[in-house]
């Protein structure tokens, strides 16, 4: 499930085979507002990962993060009226 969705952004995610995606967009009819957008995925196991961003703008980040207690924590920024899509996938 996705939780914490405010005023500006909202999401989708999704698990299947292992892998877990994300959506998320920042809507804002006046094109005001940035950003950082902290996500928690929680109810893992143990280990490495790898998380993939791939921004609609066309920007795109992946680094190797370790899960620690069942999580990984991350903050993802967000222009206005921009989406990610996230890939998180055990290594």
């Amino acid at each position: 499930s996705l939780e914490g969705e405010g005023t500006w952004v909202t999401g989708v995610a999704a698990k299947k085979d292992g892998v877990i995606q994300l959506i998320l967009t920042n809507y804002d009819v006046y094109g005001r507002h940035s950003e950082t957008v902290p996500v928690k995925i929680t109810g893992l196991t143990d280990g490495n990962y790898s998380w993939s961003e791939k921004l609609m703008s066309g920007g795109q980040r992946k680094v190797e993060v370790v899960a620690g207690g069942g999580e990984i924590n991350q903050q993802v920024y967000l222009k206005p009226n921009d989406s990610v899509f996230v890939e998180i996938i055990s290594r």
